[in-house]
């Protein structure tokens, strides 16, 4: 996948990452209050699942 959206290094991913909690396009969340956080980049989504305020996971 990185290769798809051009990440080349770490730091490229953190950004992306961040500005999906920043600016999603689709929030959702469950009943234990975990968020999954999307956004749309070229014709592929970023999907970032927060619990606590915590990232947990993101692909």
């Amino acid at each position: 996948m990185t290769r798809l959206i051009g990440i080349r290094n770490v730091e490229e991913l953190r950004k992306i990452i961040t500005s999906v909690i920043e600016e999603p396009d689709e929030v959702y969340a469950d009943t234990f209050g975990t968020k999954y956080l999307l956004k749309k980049i070229d014709e592929l989504y970023i999907n970032t699942i927060v619990v606590e305020d915590s990232v947990k996971t993101a692909y």
